[in-house]
């Protein structure tokens, strides 16, 4: 799985969209669980939204940064460490870090499923281009090597069976200052903005651009939302 550096993880940790629970409502629905592993739970955003529909949820990301600024709530375990996986669960989610796992880590995380247990694959891109349209900003990005809609399909696995796929649009509001701290979290703006503009300080120069343009109101984004959801095999 991928790994991120300190900065990284403060700024997932300061802001991430509200956009994790209207997935899994439209993906689980009404469905409940006891015990859910949440795959590269990163600072813990899915892992909150899961515990609308289960009573226990484990954290688990590789990168010790991002779990040292995990976001405590009752119900949640957080660890990073693999062997700590010790236990059965009914409810495995991927959000967002499908694309980073391998064939080999998929069967391992797999092989904690109950029988007839429930996976959830799903990831959200959110569109920028109304933003740097608005600021008045060219930028030259390069797309990164990812894929917002994989799923199980592009695996060996053969104890699995799809229910169902979809995708679909949402939007949501932000201030200036959570912007930037989701414009930050993106690799490939932030390669985009260092290249093109020559200053060290990307968030005082963000924050002071989008001040300036929004003029202090509510910020509305638009993000693209994708799951697939399969239910395991006896």
């Amino acid at each position: 799985m991928v790994k991120y550096n300190a900065d990284s993880a403060s700024n997932y940790q300061k802001f991430r969209p509200p956009i994790h629970k209207k997935i899994l409502k439209h993906c689980l629905q009404d469905k409940r669980f006891e015990i859910a592993l949440d795959v590269g739970c990163g600072v813990g955003n899915s892992s909150i939204a899961l515990t609308s529909f289960c009573e226990k949820v484990v954290g688990f990301d590789t990168s010790h940064h991002m779990i040292q600024k995990a976001i405590l709530k009752n119900g949640i375990t957080y660890t990073s460490e693999i062997s700590k996986l010790n236990s059965k669960f009914n409810l495995i989610c991927f959000f967002g870090s499908l694309f980073y796992i391998d064939q080999q880590s998929i069967t391992l995380y797999l092989n904690h499923l109950t029988e007839r247990g429930t996976i959830v694959c799903c990831d959200f891109e959110i569109l920028y281009q109304s933003v740097w349209e608005h600021l008045g900003m060219e930028l030259k990005i390069n797309p990164l090597n990812y894929n917002h809609q994989k799923n199980l399909s592009e695996y060996t696995i053969s104890n699995v069976r799809s229910i169902r796929s979809d995708q679909f649009k949402t939007t949501f509001s932000c201030t200036s200052n959570q912007l930037v701290y989701l414009i930050l979290s993106e690799k490939d703006l932030v390669e985009a903005l260092s290249s093109s503009i020559n200053i060290s300080d990307l968030y005082s120069f963000l924050l002071n651009k989008i001040d300036h343009y929004y003029s202090d109101q509510k910020i509305r984004l638009t993000a693209e939302c994708h799951f697939s959801l399969y239910e395991g095999n006896p």
